[in-house]
């Protein structure tokens, strides 16, 4: 077809054992491939050059002894990630590169894109993920890239600004962000973007459901934070209303003593469409995860989100959950404290309906513009 472009996106793809990060990657990789031309993930892998701090056959006797007591969660999340990849495979990407070889992918794509995720966040910063790779001869903009924070030292402000001056457009997913880089770089025009997610139409994600299997209600808790009290305060407040919760397993063993405990509420290992399913058909999700409270709110399932950090820590990344609930006008849902009447009222199914849509209309026109090209060329 005349004038479509090959487009290849930077983000947490390659290994990422996160729904909500191979959620938000598969997305973005559809819309632009559908509406731009052809779309690959780059297969990159983010910690290549680092060498293991012991050889494999040099366990201590402590670490060996470690090793046997989480084998049980090893063989489980061996399974869940098992699943994980067969959804990760599943969208278009490119062979495994590393810093040292991205480059080699230049000459296969005309537009890169950087985003969304994390990528931008100063624990994990490298020039890699502001595509210091790409000359300036390409287009290179960043989708919705999440600096998971509201202010920067002195020093990352420098850091950024010397890689992000030769991109022809820039969106982060946190407002306070966006609002932040236009103080520093004024010159730049940073906007505020949704989350991928949100790009595709309702009806590409209801594709995954599988109808329910039973007329049994349930609560569906998914909780990314490590620490035990957002899990406690769930499984009270499913015994206050008399309703079944299953929790989703934490992908770390931090969580294990305390899932060992509850292991009658604890799911067998999820896929990526698993995950999906039980959001689809909770009569309630509980979590503290940005990307859970968004499927939520696409299927329509009432929804919790309990703080995962303090609210007074600034760098913490309540932000682009305030963000969420502001944007889709149903700021009661971001809460410390659960309410027994948690079914929508007639004003939230409103909002959420008109602010999805207008959500991907906004995403879609950002990606339009700053590819400079028009939907369906």
């Amino acid at each position: 077809m005349k004038n479509r472009y090959k487009i290849a996106i930077l983000t947490l793809y390659y290994h990422n054992y996160n729904y909500g990060g191979l959620l938000q990657a598969y997305a973005l990789q559809m819309v632009l491939s559908k509406a731009f031309g052809y779309a690959d993930q780059i297969s990159y892998q983010l910690r290549s050059g680092y060498s293991s701090q012991y050889p494999s056959f040099l366990l201590s006797f402590v670490e060996i002894g470690h090793f046997i007591k989480i084998l049980p969660w090893r063989i489980k999340f061996r399974k869940t990630i098992k699943k994980m990849n067969k959804f990760a495979n599943s969208i278009s990407h490119t062979r495994v590169v590393t810093a040292k070889t991205i480059s080699n992918l230049i000459h296969e794509y005309n537009i890169f894109v950087c985003g969304s995720d994390q990528i931008w966040n100063p624990v994990g910063w490298q020039p890699t993920l502001f595509l210091n790779f790409v000359p300036n001869s390409k287009i290179k903009i960043s989708y919705a890239a999440s600096i998971a924070r509201d202010n920067l030292t002195t020093d990352q402000v420098e850091y950024i600004r010397k890689y992000v001056k030769d991109f022809s457009a820039i969106s982060v997913r946190e407002k306070k962000s966006a609002d932040m880089l236009n103080r520093i770089y004024p010159q730049l025009d940073v906007q505020y973007m949704p989350d991928p997610v949100f790009l595709l139409e309702e009806s590409e994600w209801k594709k995954f459901v599988r109808s329910k299997s039973s007329t049994e209600t349930f609560i569906f808790g998914y909780f990314l934070g490590e620490d035990v009290v957002n899990r406690e305060k769930a499984l009270a407040f499913s015994k206050k209303l008399g309703i079944k919760i299953i929790f989703a397993s934490h992908l770390s063993f931090s969580q294990y003593k305390w899932e060992k405990k509850h292991q009658n509420k604890i799911c067998s290992p999820l896929g990526v469409e698993d995950f999906l399913n039980n959001i689809a058909n909770a009569s309630l999700v509980l979590t503290d995860s940005f990307h859970a409270a968004a499927f939520s709110a696409i299927y329509r399932t009432p929804f919790y989100v309990l703080p995962r950090f303090s609210l007074h820590d600034k760098n913490s990344m309540n932000s682009r959950i305030f963000d969420l609930v502001e944007e889709l006008h149903i700021p009661n849902r971001f809460t410390e404290n659960l309410n027994e009447d948690f079914e929508w009222t007639g004003e939230e199914k409103e909002n959420l309906s008109a602010n999805i849509n207008r959500l991907r209309i906004r995403g879609i026109q950002y990606l339009e513009k700053s590819l400079c090209v028009t939907k369906g060329v």
